[in-house]
């Protein structure tokens, strides 16, 4: 006969049959979160690795206070836009699986357990009034977000983390005047950043900061600076390193306390004093003039983009003379360091800013 401990010492497999079928549908002890994540709740920035949560925050005058910007190398990304749906409503603090996802926009993956439909365009969940917000808004129960692989730009070699950019964040045509500072929603910093000659966002550091217009978070993006050649060496094995990939997908042990933050039926506008005349041009790096063009912005371009044009690709003629730096032939890739992979996460937030 059994004893306690070894019955308990066997693998998870030898479940007896008769619990298995009885408590299929009745699970309450899930895995617990482990993708490494920056994400956010409210308009305060987070870093997730090991399953543990710290708010990013940096030294102020008056003592340490939530980073408001982060700055940034985006890895790679998935080109489609990923759907999660949650069944219920969305509940603060809580680590809920999903009960449908898409990585690809199109169909639920292969290892989801409830798929709503059999193809996203079909499925209910994302029909606009599937979903009735507080306000009695209309909108879809399915989420749809863009799914971006990241580090730190202080700290190349860190982990590379999750980060989810949420439909309120993928395009504006409603961002005029700060798209005339050279801030961006992410659709359309990658087409600033096309017209610029950018071929890869790992050629760039990308800051992202919060809209202060608007009282749900809202993310902007800009172009800080290019990567400088060692900076190069150390990103481009990341680039399509396997941890960098299997972000870019979705999963059942992700929880729902991520991007996906519900934003208020009809967004606030936040009244604020008259904004300073606006340059003669885009610019996202407004301190200094490095490229000697006159728009201030590190990048050799001809013109800035409109604030609102089409996403169509720039004419060769109008690329910039100064390419990317070229890279050195990619070292093998890197062993993640113990540190970067869990380590002090107090340590680790103030690499953000």
């Amino acid at each position: 006969m059994a004893t306690e401990l070894t019955l308990f010492q066997q693998p998870p497999t030898n479940l007896p049959a008769h619990l298995a079928a009885a408590f299929d549908d009745k699970a309450n002890v899930i895995d617990r979160e482990t993708t490494p994540a920056l994400t956010f709740r409210g308009k305060t920035w987070r870093m997730r690795q090991g399953g543990e949560e710290i708010v990013l925050q940096r030294q102020g005058e008056d003592g340490m206070e939530p980073v408001q910007t982060v700055q940034v190398v985006v890895l790679n990304l998935n080109p489609k836009r990923s759907r999660t749906y949650y069944s219920g409503p969305y509940e603060s603090g809580k680590n809920k699986s999903p009960d449908c996802w898409s990585s690809d926009g199109e169909r639920p993956d292969t290892d989801c357990k409830t798929p709503q439909a059999q193809t996203c365009a079909s499925c209910p969940m994302s029909v606009k009034g599937s979903k009735i917000t507080a306000n009695m808004k209309e909108t879809t129960a399915c989420a749809t977000v863009k799914r971006l692989a990241v580090v730190p730009a202080s700290k190349l070699d860190m982990e590379p983390m999750l980060l989810k950019v949420p439909q309120t964040s993928m395009w504006d045509k409603d961002n005029t005047e700060q798209n005339a500072k050279g801030w961006f929603a992410w659709d359309q910093f990658v087409d600033f950043l096309r017209q610029r000659g950018v071929k890869h966002t790992a050629q760039v550091v990308t800051k992202i900061k919060f809209d202060s217009s608007v009282e749900y978070p809202k993310l902007l993006f800009t172009a800080a600076r290019w990567l400088e050649p060692d900076e190069v060496s150390a990103v481009l094995p990341m680039v399509d390193a396997e941890a960098t990939k299997k972000l870019l997908v979705g999963g059942i042990n992700e929880s729902s306390e991520s991007a996906e933050t519900p934003a208020p039926a009809v967004p606030a506008r936040v009244l604020a004093p008259p904004p300073a005349p606006a340059p003669a041009a885009p610019a996202p790096n407004a301190d200094a003039d490095e490229d000697g063009d006159g728009d201030g912005d590190g990048f050799s371009a001809p013109v800035a983009p409109k604030a609102a044009a089409p996403k169509a690709a720039a004419p060769k003629a109008a690329a910039p003379k100064a390419a990317a730096p070229k890279a050195p032939p990619a070292p093998p890739p890197p062993v993640v360091p113990p540190a970067a992979a869990g380590g002090d996460l107090a340590a680790l937030a103030a690499e953000w800013d």
